[in-house]
């Protein structure tokens, strides 16, 4: 076995999230591919890190996937000695639009509650998602934006039949354009024993005309009523008293006022009664010396005095229950006006916090950007710069050498007309200098046009070299 294979090199990879303190993601999905076969599929440790060994000469891709966060993919490569490039990556999560999150616990006993299928319902289209949870009793809900939506517990899920009411609430996120985790725990009381609540059957009671058949259970009506806890809305106010019940007090109040009224009324009639009696008597009998008395007292009706009594401290009771509970829901209102204030205010902290987070992001990749055109500008510059000057210096040559070339010619113009001035006239002279001149004056002429649309040439073969790179460098960056 070669060294290199022992010792070979690791690839150590980050997921974070993408906040203010990039905070590490544990248990983030992470998939990797090698060329097109699957390699290997792990998930991160407590401070957002996984590892794996590549092997030599191959190409990975790696798929990171985490829930309510958007799914990254990289690719790195490995060389002979199966070391990876770059050795390691650290991956920022983006989060994906809002969330509706929590936990379902048991009310008893504050205990998440496995296997409970939870149903989030678009009021709007009605389409339907469901979630099943596991042993920790989470749920995790992607929604859309300005959409209202009903949840539910399904009461037919393993984990909640016969076991624990259900529920069903609403929530809307209409006035929410930013990214937001809503989170929402649900504690659901448990089913009495001797109360059944099962997804089958029927109440006999509503089908006298069936006695005959035998329901596998009947369906008993619900007496408790589920406690939903929002975490970032306030729970639901108790609703006051309705009119029946105040129409009922008020009934028993007057019935206890009109027994007290005819009670009144009798005793009086009573007492008139004894004494036209009385004095009858002394009409008829003269003789009869009567002495005026009081009239004896009746005794009241005492079954009746104790029902009286019964209803008024009925009524006292009802009144105070009433009393009772509207100075409760005073309470509960003023405590779910605090908590909507907070909850507003920390909602508004979150999405100044985000924005400016989104100001910085946007101001760091304006100053990438900025610094980007601004390198490639001097490249650019830079390379014109160099082809001007090596063009002028090419013409510079150019020029001294037909200089040159001019002034070697003039001088073998001379030398000729030295030698035919010696052999020839003047005139013949004159003539054959003014030709030969003329000639020579013209090839030169011809010469210097023709090395200077060669000089153009290249000039325009070396601009369109600069055009080039630049249009490499531009999609290079």
């Amino acid at each position: 076995m070669s060294c290199t294979s022992i010792f070979a090199q690791e690839f150590t990879g980050y997921v974070k999230k993408l906040d203010s303190i990039l905070v590490p993601i544990f248990q983030a999905k992470v998939e990797i591919t090698e060329g097109a076969k699957p390699f290997a599929s792990l998930k991160t440790y407590f401070d957002g890190s996984f590892k794996f060994k590549p092997n030599k000469n191959q190409q990975y891709t790696i798929k990171i996937t985490y829930t309510a966060y958007f799914d990254t993919t990289y690719t790195i490569s490995t060389d002979k000695n199966a070391e990876p490039s770059p050795a390691t990556v650290t991956a920022v999560l983006k989060k994906d639009g809002m969330r509706l999150l929590g936990v379902i616990r048991s009310a008893d006993e504050n205990f998440p509650i496995k296997n409970a299928t939870i149903v989030l319902r678009n009021v709007m289209t009605r389409q339907e998602d469901r979630i099943t949870t596991g042993i920790d009793g989470s749920y995790n809900f992607k929604l859309e934006y300005e959409t209202n939506y009903k949840v539910s517990i399904d009461k037919r899920s393993p984990g909640i039949i016969n076991q624990y009411f259900d529920t069903t609430f609403y929530i809307s996120t209409v006035g929410f354009d930013q990214p937001l985790d809503y989170k929402l725990d649900v504690s659901l009381p448990p089913i009495a024993e001797n109360v059944t609540d099962v997804r089958e059957g029927y109440n006999s009671a509503r089908k006298p005309d069936n006695k005959n058949i035998k329901p596998a259970v009947d369906v008993v009506t619900k007496t408790y009523k589920p406690v939903v806890t929002k975490q970032d809305e306030p729970e639901p106010v108790t609703k006051s008293p309705d009119l029946s019940e105040l129409q009922r007090r008020k009934a028993v109040e007057d019935s206890l006022q009109k027994a007290k009224t005819e009670a009144t009324k009798k005793k009086s009639g009573d007492a008139t009664a004894s004494k036209k009696e009385k004095t009858k008597k002394q009409v008829d009998n003269p003789d009869v010396v009567i002495i005026r008395d009081e009239p004896v007292k009746k005794q009241p009706d005492t079954a009746q005095y104790s029902r009286a009594k019964a209803v008024e401290e009925a009524a006292s009771d009802s009144v105070a229950k009433a009393k009772a509970v509207f100075e409760k829901n005073l309470v509960l209102k003023k405590a779910a006006e605090d908590s909507i204030a907070r909850s507003k205010a920390e909602t508004e902290k979150a999405l100044a916090i985000k924005k400016a987070q989104q100001d910085s992001a946007d101001k760091a990749i304006a100053i990438k950007k900025r610094a980007s055109e601004d390198s490639l500008a001097r490249v650019v510059m830079a390379a014109h710069k160099k082809s001007t000057e090596d063009s002028l210096v090419r013409v510079k040559v150019e020029i001294e050498r037909s200089r040159a070339i001019k002034k070697t010619r003039q001088d073998s113009l001379d030398k000729a007309s030295a030698m035919l001035k010696k052999k020839v006239s003047e005139d013949s002279l004159k003539r054959v200098v003014s030709a030969a001149r003329k000639k020579a004056t013209e090839d030169s002429l011809a010469r210097v046009k023709a090395e200077i649309e060669t000089g153009l040439a290249l000039k325009k073969a070396q601009q369109d070299s600069t055009v080039k790179a630049i249009a490499m460098l531009k999609k290079k960056a």
